[in-house]
């Protein structure tokens, strides 16, 4: 089994120790991204998916915002996703 990870959103003090810690895992580089725009990180793992992965996007939950410094902004991950996803025909 193969696990591939985005991370969403992480505080960018602590993005290279986790960057770090997680190239230790001993996983291929190019199945670990450390992507901080959120729309990305979920494009891209879909981009990735194969047939029975399991896609996990977390964090969120019922909000349609996402809240960057204070400052909120409009972000339905339900939203990005269908339209990803009609975009790729998945």
């Amino acid at each position: 089994m193969t696990f591939r990870l985005a991370i969403l959103h992480i505080n960018l003090g602590s993005m290279q120790a986790m960057e770090n810690e997680m190239q230790s895992t001993g996983q291929p580089k190019k199945l670990i991204q450390i992507l901080v725009n959120r729309a990305d990180a979920i494009d891209w793992a879909i981009e990735q998916a194969q047939a029975n992965d399991v896609i996990l996007i977390a964090g969120k939950g019922h909000e349609t915002y996402q809240e960057i410094n204070g400052v909120r902004h409009d972000f339905d991950d339900l939203q990005i996703v269908t339209e990803l996803l009609k975009q790729l025909n998945k």
